[in-house]
């Protein structure tokens, strides 16, 4: 039988041609094909798609599709920018960033326009309040409530409203690769950190150059040299007492209610500080009860896998020596006793390393053979 006629293709006009060149030539054409349209993603049966093909499956199409020279790479540059893509990737971060701005200004004017709140008040109820509307963002509201926590006199770090705009922004932008990254998580002052750092920026760069605050804010002096308020034994007694009660308590409100990290801590921090400036008088004592239930809140919202609930009182125990040593700095500074609670449970993973966590079918399932006397 005659072998039958093959179709003619653009490249081969010479049938002198032998047929090792014709094989060559249509080699090289098809590698060409696929370097002009590689990476493209197009629809199957297009002649674009068909190019793409191996050429010994089809050559005469492929001769087609390079005759109509489809170049998909340089139509996908004529496109130009693609801002759907660019909008739907940068969203999230917009979304988290107005949150967290919008929370410490919030946070700031309730505390010091508002009825008779204070700094640690204010970010209990924020988080309390966020958390019943907007669950899905409690995190970023509790960055920005603890981020308003500045006091406004006495001492002055924050002195007027148009002031909290600067650390609100300078918040809402650290937080961004704290959110998408994981940053510390798992540990219970990563929130208040944040807004730590973004007021002490803030102050140093534009607050102190600009004389809104003096310099010799970070310390002061006096205390730094006498030491003496910090070693009064009530006030050892009162903090040593109240950060473990309250980091014990929102550890047990975190277990039983299942609610999110932050949110136990803040309801548990609502409800002892309400409770301590319901009954108190405006002073000393109900400043410290208030730090120190701050304090342990944060401590107890630190994840089981970093910090194991037999932990939480000694860990609360370091964080009441880092708040006495720390008394004479930052006085004022939002998200201070953040920090405390930060380096105190830093600090306690040194010693005791993160336990991975297991699913909870996995651990039931073991719990189940060695009731049966089953071999795991």
């Amino acid at each position: 039988a005659s072998e039958p006629a093959r179709p003619t293709l653009a490249y081969d006009r010479s049938e002198s041609q032998p047929n090792g060149q014709r094989q060559g030539l249509r080699n090289i054409l098809a590698s060409r094909a696929r370097n002009w349209l590689g990476g493209a993603n197009v629809e199957p049966g297009t002649p674009v798609e068909l190019a793409r093909r191996p050429h010994t499956e089809d050559s005469f199409r492929l001769a087609r599709a390079i005759r109509m020279r489809v170049f998909t790479r340089e139509e996908e540059e004529d496109e130009g920018f693609d801002w759907n893509a660019f909008w739907s990737k940068m969203a999230p971060d917009t979304v988290q960033f107005v949150i967290v701005f919008l929370s410490c200004i919030y946070s700031y004017c309730i505390a010091h326009y508002g009825p008779a709140f204070r700094v640690q008040l204010a970010w209990a109820f924020v988080v309390s309040l966020g958390s019943l509307y907007m669950p899905q963002f409690v995190e970023a509201i509790a960055v920005g409530a603890i981020a308003g926590m500045s006091n406004k006199r006495h001492p002055r770090v924050i002195p007027t409203t148009p002031w909290i705009l600067v650390p609100a922004v300078l918040t809402g932008l650290l937080w961004i690769p704290f959110h998408r990254r994981k940053l510390f998580e798992g540990n219970g002052g990563r929130y208040g950190l944040v807004g730590f750092v973004a007021t002490n920026i803030a102050a140093i760069l534009f607050l102190m150059p600009l004389n809104v605050i003096p310099f010799g804010r970070y310390s002061d002096s006096h205390a730094v040299t006498t030491w003496s308020h910090a070693a009064r034994f009530w006030l050892v007694a009162r903090y040593a007492f109240c950060t473990p009660l309250a980091g014990i308590l929102t550890r047990v409100t975190k277990i039983s209610t299942g609610h999110r990290d932050i949110t136990a801590g803040a309801m548990s921090a609502l409800l002892l500080i309400s409770l301590v400036q319901t009954v108190g008088r405006k002073g000393d004592l109900t400043y410290d009860i208030s730090q120190a239930v701050t304090i342990g809140a944060f401590i107890g919202i630190s994840d089981a896998t970093v910090l194991q609930s037999q932990h939480v009182p000694l860990c609360c125990l370091l964080g009441v020596g880092f708040r006495l040593l720390s008394d004479p700095f930052f006085r004022g500074f939002a998200g201070k006793e953040a920090l405390v609670s930060y380096l105190s449970v830093a600090l306690r993973r040194l010693r005791v390393p993160k336990i991975a966590s297991r699913p909870r079918s996995v651990c039931t399932t073991e719990y189940a053979r060695r009731g049966r006397g089953v071999a795991a």
